[in-house]
């Protein structure tokens, strides 16, 4: 009882220091630079640095905006592509020669590639990178895993939108469940029921009304 009480705040057995991002979205630390989320009203802005043994968590106002892999070497640009989607959806001419995309595109998945041709098959270069850095994004919410098999079924189904893939990646995590025949065991009456196919020519009336 003569103890004193513990901290409101968990001891971050790191250490901290104060950064500066530069007009390149980066922040350096310990002869290396580390990149941020574009922060367009303000991209110029002291930050929080916390390094751990294994990763750097980046702060701004006492919310984590970045955090990234420590690195142990010297003058190394660590980088996260998704900082980076915002600008690039707004300045899609230079998406072929951004550093980060570049890095990220040795490694992504090929069913990516396809999927970027078939967008450039049917939209102009300017629309077909920028919906596809919509899709790009969809990263921040979902695994990376899911969006690949997402983007193939888009594929499959020829759908090119941001909005059509999400949909894919929501029917993904939560698919309908498989129909239940209905049971008449206890109405063997209703067995015997007609069912009557529909008169599709009807639909044809109502169009010719609007005419």
């Amino acid at each position: 009882e003569r103890l004193l009480p513990l901290p409101v705040r968990r001891f971050e057995a790191c250490v901290q220091t104060v950064g500066h991002v530069d007009r390149e979205c980066m922040v350096a630390f310990d002869g290396n630079v580390y990149s941020v989320p574009l922060n367009p009203g303000n991209p110029r802005r002291n930050v929080v640095v916390k390094a751990f043994v294994h990763r750097v968590v980046i702060s701004y106002q006492e919310q984590d905006v970045a955090e990234h892999p420590r690195c142990y070497g010297k003058a190394q640009q660590i980088l996260n592509p998704l900082h980076y989607l915002d600008l690039l959806e707004q300045r899609p001419r230079a998406f072929e020669h951004a550093k980060p995309v570049r890095r990220w595109r040795d490694h992504w998945p090929r069913v990516y590639e396809r999927y970027l041709a078939k967008l450039r098959e049917r939209l102009d270069e300017t629309a077909a990178v920028q919906r596809f850095v919509q899709v790009l994004r969809l990263h921040d919410e979902f695994p990376a895993g899911a969006i690949e098999c997402a983007v193939q079924r888009a594929l499959d189904v020829e759908c090119f939108n941001a909005d059509g893939v999400r949909h894919l990646l929501l029917v993904q995590a939560d698919p309908a469940p498989e129909p239940v025949p209905l049971d008449l065991s206890q109405r063997p009456e209703l067995y015997q029921m007609p069912v009557l196919a529909p008169n599709l020519a009807r639909y044809n009336q109502l169009l010719a009304q609007e005419a």
